[in-house]
């Protein structure tokens, strides 16, 4: 593709040396005088406001005015000239009907002193447009520099792309600078060879595009073939017809800082084919039909950090692409928020995303050894996180808060050995987890609240790690419950399992337990819980029973056997500690309306009875066989 763009540049050279071939081989080869009164008999030659250091020549077959030397502005070249190049209309309103080529020895200063609004017309009749072209050094400030059509006296009616306007370019090989600030532009560009498509550098390093209002461009501006250390800032780029800020071909050390872009008909800011080192900082980026950013095709560390990128048909979409930062923009009201295919070592960290049409983040089609991290995402109408397609690896997923989505809060489709660390994953409407065709996967050190979890095949599995030694239930899953942390590794054995984390905790000190069928409905009875237990030794195991309701007496039994009676704490939990002697144990923990002092009056008297009962069957188990001793 680069090859592509350097033939469309050579080709344009070649345009420009026909259209100006015979002037330029006379003056610059042969440094012959080129007669303007030959070409143009009202050309005054003779000039009082021209210094003598400045050359200005014109070319009548291209219609092109030259400055070929100097330092020159507008009224200077329409007194030289004095003709209908370049007239003044209004009170420092000029209309310029002829090309402008600055050459490398020159300078053209444009400003609101001299002229506060230059209309650029074009030949419709023979569909050639007009243009400022500057290979030396080229200045506009706090003017309004139009495109125009002097016969309908407006602006040039938008046919199709192809439709000719008037283009400003820094060309190839520019000897200085393009700097445009404190101006509005309009009315520029279209569909035609490089450099046509409105405010175009292909070369000019050290220039400054700052505080303009450009608008209506078809394309806002356009920096390509290894352009460097340009300045884009406090711009307020809007409708263009194509993209607002395109960057293409090597575009490196560029500072895209504080724009404004939006209602554009394509994306708002593109970085294509090895574009490097880009900040793209502090920009608003609404309403854009396109995405809000793109970097493709090899784009390397570009950062775009503290943007407002909001109502685009995507936000953020890194492709092909690698070692890229996104961090801490707000990302709103968009398709997907952030989008990353084939995308390698990229850092996603501490962004908002909110109300993504699709997915707040979208990881997929071997993208690997990406980080994203301390994201809070919301409202998600697919998934909050989707990670997709064989290939996807190796990614980790650290300190992300995924919440209130109407679908699926982390979605897994087709992907190995990727980490999800201490994320909070939680009130989703379907699922917190769903589970597809996937296997290597670890979640550690993650919040669990009741969360749902889905897998739709029986070849995918989960590891899950120290999870607060929170328990999962569903399909009968067992929990090993370590001393330390819980680890569970999840297989189902159907292809649709669905799991949901309890309001249930345990801490054993030393070896571990088993638990394992617990009602179903386990994690919402406030009134019942019920599970089994498998103590592999005599050990002391502490339980947090959480879910219930604060203040109330519920009743501990273990084989059917009353133990205690229990209160609630202000945080609706039930802690007790427990020490086996036996294998097997079944819990049960039941709420009861009873009174507290009538429910401990009842516990008294069955312990009591069952002391009394057990005495009583003692001393008559004692006497049968006393009595059968004596026979």
């Amino acid at each position: 593709m680069y090859c592509h763009i350097k033939i469309e540049v050579l080709y344009s050279l070649f345009i420009f040396s026909i259209i100006f071939g015979a002037s330029f081989f006379l003056v610059n080869t042969f440094g012959l005088e080129y007669d303007n009164t030959v070409e143009n008999k009202n050309i005054t030659v003779e000039n009082k406001n021209i210094t003598e250091d400045v050359c200005l020549k014109y070319d009548n077959i291209t219609r092109t005015i030259i400055i070929c030397g100097g330092s020159v502005n507008i009224p200077s070249i329409s007194s030289y000239f004095n003709n209908d190049l370049l007239s003044m209309i209004g009170p420092n309103e000029w209309l310029l009907k002829s090309n402008i080529m600055i050459l490398e020895n020159a300078a053209l200063k444009i400003d609101g002193s001299s002229a506060k609004t230059l209309k650029i017309d074009s030949d419709y009749s023979n569909n050639l447009p007009y243009s400022i072209i500057s290979r030396g050094n080229l200045k506009i400030d706090n003017t309004k520099i139009l495109g125009w059509n002097s016969t309908s006296n407006s602006p040039p009616l938008v046919i199709s792309p192809e439709t000719i306007r008037p283009y400003i370019l820094t060309f190839w090989n520019s000897a200085g600078t393009t700097n445009i600030t404190n101006s509005y532009l309009a009315n520029l560009g279209y569909k035609g060879y490089v450099g046509t498509e409105g405010i175009s550098y292909l070369s000019g390093k050290g220039s400054l595009i700052v505080n303009n209002t450009i608008v209506g461009n078809y394309l806002g501006v356009q920096l390509l073939n290894n352009v460097s250390n340009i300045l884009i800032e406090s711009n307020r780029i809007s409708n263009s017809y194509n993209e607002g800020i395109k960057l293409d071909t090597k575009t490196n050390n560029i500072e895209i800082l504080n724009n404004t872009i939006n209602d554009t008909t394509l994306h708002a800011i593109v970085c294509l084919r090895e574009c490097n080192n880009i900040d793209i900082k502090d920009n608003i980026l609404q309403n854009n039909i396109g995405i809000a950013i793109l970097i493709d095709k090899n784009g390397n560390n570009v950062t775009m950090e503290n943007n407002r990128i909001e109502s685009n048909t995507m936000g953020i979409m890194i492709s092909e692409s690698k070692d890229n930062i996104i961090s801490n923009n707000m990302i709103d009201k968009n398709g997907n928020g952030i989008f990353i295919k084939k995308g390698n070592e990229n850092s996603i960290i501490q962004n908002t995303i909110s109300n993504s049409n699709n997915y707040g983040i979208n990881i997929y089609s071997n993208s690997s050894w990406n980080r994203i991290s301390n994201n809070n995402i919301k409202n998600s109408i697919n998934s909050g996180i989707n990670i997709a397609e064989y290939g996807t690896q190796n990614n980790k997923f650290i300190g992300n808060i995924i919440e209130g989505g109407l679908n699926i809060g982390l979605k897994l489709d087709r992907i190995i050995n990727n980490i999800f660390d201490s994320n909070i994953v939680d009130k989703n409407d379907k699922q917190d987890y769903y589970i597809k065709a996937s296997s290597g996967n670890v979640v550690r050190d993650s919040l669990f609240n009741n969360t749902s979890i889905l897998f739709v095949d029986k070849n995918s599995n989960l590891k899950v790690i120290n999870t607060d030694n929170s328990l999962l239930s569903g399909n009968n899953v067992t929990n090993m419950v370590n001393t330390i942390n819980n680890t569970v590794e999840i297989k189902p054995i159907q292809n649709i399992t669905r799991l949901t984390s309890l309001d249930m905790q345990v801490f054993p000190n030393s070896s571990y337990v088993n638990i394992s069928s617990i009602n179903k409905d386990f994690s919402k009875n406030n009134h019942y819980k019920k599970w089994n237990t498998i103590f592999p030794e005599t050990i002391q195991t502490k339980f947090v029973i959480g879910g219930l309701v604060s203040g109330n007496q519920y009743i501990l039994k273990t084989n059917k056997t009353i133990l205690d009676l229990q209160s609630v704490g202000k945080d609706n939990n039930i802690t007790f500690n427990y020490t086996n002697d036996e294998l097997i144990y079944q819990f049960e923990l039941e709420a009861t309306k009873t009174p507290m002092f009538i429910t401990l009056l009842i516990l008294s008297m069955l312990i009591i009875a069952s002391v009394v009962t057990f005495f009583l069957l003692r001393r008559r188990r004692r006497i049968k066989e006393n009595n059968l001793k004596n026979r």
